[in-house]
């Protein structure tokens, strides 16, 4: 039984030190952009600084944008793991999957909660996708 007990203790400490969205898991100063959608249903875009955004569980999504030379910084502080990738035109747009953000949609039976852009110099970071034009 005291095995149970701790193993059930270890799972719940496991959950509440998970980072629940993007600013968390980046842990990087800055803006970021959350979405909402409000009683009419309308997306409304909020940009809110990292300590604000770290704390905010209402969002459907976030946005963030960096240079893109910040890609191996980025993608080691998510602990990304890319599971499809495109390129359109002069951008590369990768979708993946991060263990330290919470949530995520099915893309083709497999979970995502991570798209990464880059264009003209810029990398856009969404969770659980990039939300409106970039």
């Amino acid at each position: 039984m005291g095995k149970i007990f701790l193993a059930v203790l270890i799972i719940l400490a496991l959950i509440f030190a998970m980072p629940v969205n993007l600013a968390s898991a980046l842990n990087i100063d800055g803006k970021y952009n959350a979405y909402y959608i409000d009683e009419m249903g309308d997306i409304q875009e909020i940009s809110l600084e990292a300590n604000e955004a770290k704390d905010d569980k209402n969002a459907y999504a976030y946005l963030f944008v960096t240079s893109d030379q910040n890609y191996e910084s980025i993608v080691s502080a998510l602990n990304f793991v890319e599971t499809y990738s495109q390129i359109l035109d002069d951008e590369t747009i990768l979708y993946g999957y991060s263990n330290r953000v919470s949530g995520g949609i099915r893309l083709n039976g497999r979970l995502v909660n991570i798209q990464i852009a880059s264009k003209n110099g810029k990398l856009y970071i969404g969770s659980p996708l990039i939300v409106g034009w970039y």
